[in-house]
């Protein structure tokens, strides 16, 4: 199964703090949810049954995790929180990028299918990972500066010009011609509404040959 969370219906809850992990809870029923949690974050999904069960199972996509209380993934971060005639949880610790994806809880009640769908959401905070390092150049020189980030949504970057404020959009910022009066740090900002911007800071130094900006004549007397 395949379920895109822009194509679900159902309601949408977000689960993720800034600060340590934590653990987190989605009950959800017939109508899909999306449950959006921080990477690194705990999740539980818990599947409410207020039917006598005969059979129920967890899957992740195509790949069964649990039938009753048989666990059949091998993935020690994934548990059984609860399985009982009113609640069937799932606990999955330290979430990852790869858990994102869609999981269904089915059970068999009154010789009847009933199926339940979630789709997991992994939010990743913005961050800059490659960034260029300060640089000297002469006066009428172009100044080629980069400013990589990753992070879940996609994070924009910008740059900010600390001396007049200026802001350039975009992972690179191109100086054709510097002049000595551009010389100062610019910084690269990148956010993606997840946590707290990160931002680091590049100093260009512009190079110049002396010039004479004023001249004074004094009397001297003779010897």
């Amino acid at each position: 199964m395949n379920v895109h969370p822009t194509r679900m219906q159902g309601k949408t809850k977000s689960l993720f703090k800034n600060g340590a992990s934590s653990v987190h809870g989605a009950e959800f029923g017939h109508l899909p949810d999306n449950i959006t949690v921080l990477e690194g974050e705990s999740v539980t999904l818990r599947c409410r049954i207020d039917e006598e069960v005969t059979h129920k199972a967890w899957l992740n996509r195509s790949n069964i995790l649990f039938t009753g209380t048989d666990k059949w993934s091998l993935d020690k971060r994934v548990t059984l929180a609860n399985s009982n005639n009113s609640d069937f949880s799932i606990h999955i610790d330290n979430v990852q990028i790869s858990d994102e994806g869609p999981y269904t809880c089915t059970f068999q009640a009154n010789n009847k299918p009933r199926i339940a769908h979630v789709y997991l959401i992994v939010q990743v905070p913005a961050r800059i990972v490659n960034i260029s390092k300060n640089v000297s150049v002469n006066e009428g020189e172009n100044v080629n500066l980069f400013c990589l980030a990753v992070g879940r949504p996609e994070p924009t970057v910008t740059w900010k010009d600390q001396k007049y404020g200026l802001v350039s959009d975009g992972e690179f910022l191109d100086i054709t011609e510097i002049k000595r009066e551009q010389a100062e740090d610019y910084e690269c900002i990148t956010n993606n509404g997840v946590s707290q911007p990160d931002q680091h800071k590049v100093k260009v130094t512009v190079n110049y040959p002396p010039m004479i900006t004023d001249m004074k004549k004094h009397a001297s007397p003779f010897g």
